[in-house]
């Protein structure tokens, strides 16, 4: 009996092991699962948001995932930061690019099965790295000796991590006397560092990442000083009597919050003649001036330097000596700083120049400048050498020179420096793009003008060009753009007629012009004198005159609805340029035989902003020869002198 009650116990209690405990069923997902698994997340400042990988979970049912709560640096914050794929739980972390949002994230998850909740408080842990000092700004007085310490160093991996300075590789400043420490990321100021303001970047080493990751920024370091180290380079000059000069500009290191590194010069003692720069330290002494002590023929100036730390004498920073025996070495050399030799002085016709002021190679005493022959608004500075080109100057087109003439005290004949001048004439040329017989009809090959068709339509009629009842369009085949003629009424509005035009970019003739006139290379073949024409126009841009193009209108097609043989585009007041409203050439050229054109643009427009427009035309309705006129690439606008 006991044997069979024993037994009957050890079953009982087997089988009530083996039933699964209230609350706790295989579909649910108890608060203490571990099986909830985020891998732990790194995010480099203004990356962008970070976005985890996928969380495994185990349950049984529908899984409905939500976020629960965000902490950073264990403080609750705005949970609006994080966002999650209520199916896949895959969170996404977007954190602002400011210092402040450097550190630790911890993100708690809910997740619902079948209306169920369980939540993960910390279930996800992301890191912003960065590198965190109390103060971000420290001020310091040159002398001081400071160690500044790190507040907060927020990386995923720690061990075995080291901490360097990153020097910039450009900039005024050494960094020498500042250092970081390789373990504690503490920054050392010593007491030799100098005035100046530092950037302080950091960069960290370990064992998996040997190249570092770099911090920058990471904290403002200003060492402030009154001035000191005033250099002059060179610091002593000698002069004959009554020669002018100017000293070099001296260095000088100074910094303060207020200031910065900015600093006022003067002298202890001028001597009645000698004067200084307040900003730059540059010392003047005039030309022909008597300096006092005629026994005392060195003078060693005291420069006193300030900034709003104080002011600082620096005896002895610049000598200057007299001596009356030397004689003025004559000029040898000439160079204009801005002025490359070899290429010289580029200008458009009439631009306006003034250069810097000349070096030479020798003394300036008793110095005196001139130009040979110089053309009209053509001028140079008698002392100074400066040259200036008026605007409209009468510099000729092309390549020429400048001979200056530079002479001393010192000199029987002048020294003549030859100056490079290349002026342009050109103020507008068509430009050809690209286009082939695919796609000849879409795309005329010509850059910088604008398509406008009345009347006509747009057809294809070779393997090079685009036609429309007439029309434009750079030969695929070649530099230069066709005009053709139709001469049948064949699909046409109106009988034969056409009105097609190109219209250029708007030019500038503003000031720097003489007289323009356009210039081309054309030959035609085919055709009747009075059908098909080509006549050249302008029209002066203003308030009144407004010029839109609308591609998309299809203007390069068919132009505005209801447009006859008078319209012009955008319904401006074109005229006629005088010989070419049209050309009516008499005879057929050929394709070989150019003959060049210039048409004069009238006096009326200069200063003015203006439009060109070449337009191919004909009025009449009767079935007629067409004509084909062929332009070179040399359409443009040149400047000319008047006569």
């Amino acid at each position: 009996m006991r044997t069979l009650t024993h037994k009957l116990t050890v079953f009982m209690l087997a089988f009530l092991l083996a039933m699964p405990l209230a609350g706790c069923r295989d579909d649910e997902i108890p608060s203490a699962n571990p099986s909830l698994v985020y891998p732990e997340g790194e995010l480099a400042p203004g990356a962008g948001p970070y976005v985890s990988a996928q969380p495994s979970v185990k349950a049984e049912g529908t899984v409905v995932f939500a976020i629960a709560g965000v902490k950073h640096g264990g403080v609750s914050v705005d949970s609006a930061m994080a966002g999650i794929d209520p199916a896949t739980g895959v969170v996404t972390l977007t954190v602002p690019d400011t210092a402040e949002a450097v550190g630790e994230y911890l993100i708690s998850v809910s997740v619902s099965v079948d209306g169920r909740t369980t939540t993960y408080p910390d279930a996800l842990r992301v890191v912003v790295r960065g590198i965190l000092f109390e103060e971000s700004d420290v001020v310091l007085q040159r002398g001081e000796e400071r160690v500044i310490p790190v507040g907060e160093v927020c990386l995923v991996q720690t061990g075995e991590t080291l901490f360097s300075l990153e020097v910039p590789e450009e900039g005024t400043n050494s960094y020498a006397g500042i250092s970081v420490d390789a373990g504690s990321c503490a920054v050392t100021v010593a007491a030799d560092a100098d005035a100046g303001v530092y950037p302080i970047s950091i960069r960290v080493t370990n064992r998996t990442n040997p190249d570092g990751t770099l911090f920058s920024d990471v904290l403002t370091l200003t060492v402030e000083s009154e001035p000191y180290g005033l250099v002059y380079e060179p610091a002593a000059v000698t002069l004959i009597p009554m020669e002018g000069h100017l000293s070099p500009r001296p260095t000088v290191r100074a910094m303060s919050v207020a200031q910065g590194t900015e600093v006022s010069y003067a002298l202890e003692e001028d001597y009645g003649v000698f004067a200084i720069d307040a900003r730059s330290g540059v010392i003047t002494l005039p030309e022909d001036l008597e300096l006092a002590g005629v026994e005392a023929k060195s003078y060693a100036l005291q420069v006193n330097v300030t900034n709003d730390k104080g002011t600082a004498s620096f005896a002895g920073a610049y000598t200057v000596t007299v001596d009356p025996d030397k004689q003025a070495e004559p000029v040898t050399g000439v160079t204009y700083p801005d002025v490359n030799q070899a290429e010289g002085v580029r200008l458009a016709s009439g631009e306006p120049w003034v250069s810097e002021a000349p070096r030479i190679e020798g003394s300036n005493v008793g110095i005196e400048w001139s130009v040979e022959e110089a053309p009209e608004g053509v001028s140079i500075d008698r002392k100074s050498g400066v040259v200036t080109l008026a605007a409209g100057h009468d510099v000729p087109f092309g390549s020429s020179t400048l001979k200056i003439r530079v002479q001393n005290q010192g000199m029987d004949e002048p020294f003549v420096y030859e100056l490079p001048f290349e002026v342009d004439p050109v103020v507008w040329q068509v430009k050809l793009g690209t286009n082939t017989a695919a796609n000849a009809l879409a795309v005329s090959g010509i850059a910088n003008m604008d398509r406008f068709s009345f009347l006509g339509k747009m057809y294809q009629t070779s393997a090079t060009s685009a036609q429309v009842k007439l029309g434009w369009s750079k030969s695929s085949s070649g530099s230069y753009v066709d005009f053709i003629g139709a001469n049948n009424a064949d699909n046409q509005p109106v009988g034969n007629q056409n009105n097609d035009w190109l219209v250029s970019e708007e030019i500038d003739l503003q000031s720097y012009r003489h007289h323009a006139v356009l210039k081309f290379r054309m030959t035609y073949n085919y055709g009747a004198a009075n059908a098909n024409l080509l006549g050249f126009y302008i029209v002066e841009m203003n308030d009144e005159n407004v010029y839109t193009y609308d591609a998309a209108a299809d203007q390069e097609q068919s132009g505005a609805a209801g447009s006859t043989i008078d319209s012009t585009p955008c319904g401006l007041p074109f005229v006629g340029l005088a010989d070419a409203a049209p050309l009516t050439p008499t005879t057929s050229a050929g394709w070989d035989n150019y003959a060049d054109y210039t048409l004069e643009i009238p006096d009326t427009y200069k200063g003015k902003r203006i439009r060109i427009a070449l337009r191919y035309w004909n009025p009449s309705e009767g079935s007629n020869n067409s004509r084909t006129y062929r332009i070179e690439d040399t359409l443009r606008i040149e400047d000319t002198l008047a006569e």
